[in-house]
């Protein structure tokens, strides 16, 4: 079956996306797309959220990468909560 919505080919020149805000993201030519297939971020953060931006900018300059290998598990589990408490309220 072919679909003309995820086409399988490389014929067309594919759109390559520049930005976003709230549910949609934008090509270079600035054409407005709702993104469905972002997954759960999306739906519940939307792209280029002020709040979450700021947060991201401030955790980077605290400390950009830390694989959770790092943490022991009491801690895992102490920052996914923050972390969820933290979203919740914004």
């Amino acid at each position: 079956m072919v679909s003309h919505i995820f086409p399988r080919h490389t014929h067309d020149e594919l759109p390559t996306a520049s930005g976003g805000e709230g549910c949609f993201i934008f090509d270079q030519a600035g054409k407005k797309y709702l993104d469905a297939s972002g997954a759960a971020a999306v739906s519940c953060l939307g792209h280029s959220h002020p709040k979450i931006i700021s947060a991201l900018h401030k955790q980077l300059d605290v400390l950009a990468y830390a694989h959770t290998s790092f943490l022991p598990l009491n801690l895992q589990r102490d920052w996914r909560l923050h972390l969820l408490i933290t979203l919740l309220v914004i």
